[in-house]
């Protein structure tokens, strides 16, 4: 008996990419846009229109809490330390400081069960 194949996540601009013309492939469990078309067609448009990129395949943690507890477990997770409005890639994800008590992580779909399991342990 063969397993079953896991359901694809949909992005919520898929059915604009769709329109614009994208060829959609499976990337990490989601279908994303490809390409559309040529990549001379795309420039063209490009240069001419707004160009669109969607990147809900990207695993997104929201880490909220007291000043010195996030600045704490974002240490312990990077190795360093972020600023409200600066960026730090450590650990396979961007770490991004919206306030002191309010911080992003942006990574690969791939490191996101393994970025999750360590907060979770913290």
């Amino acid at each position: 008996m063969e397993a079953a194949t896991p359901a694809l996540a949909h992005s919520p601009l898929e059915p604009q990419l769709q329109k614009a013309g994208a060829t959609m492939v499976a990337r990490h469990g989601w279908w994303v846009a490809a390409h559309y078309g040529s990549p001379a067609g795309e420039l063209a448009l490009c240069e001419t229109a707004v160009g669109l990129a969607d990147r809900s395949d990207l695993g997104k943690l929201e880490l909220r809490g007291e000043r010195s507890a996030l600045e704490q477990l974002v240490g312990q997770l990077s190795g360093g330390s972020v600023d409200p409005g600066d960026a730090l890639f450590a650990e396979g994800a961007w770490w991004c400081a919206v306030s002191r008590t309010h911080v992003l992580a942006l990574c690969d779909a791939a490191v996101t069960e393994r970025l999750a399991a360590s907060l979770r342990r913290r």
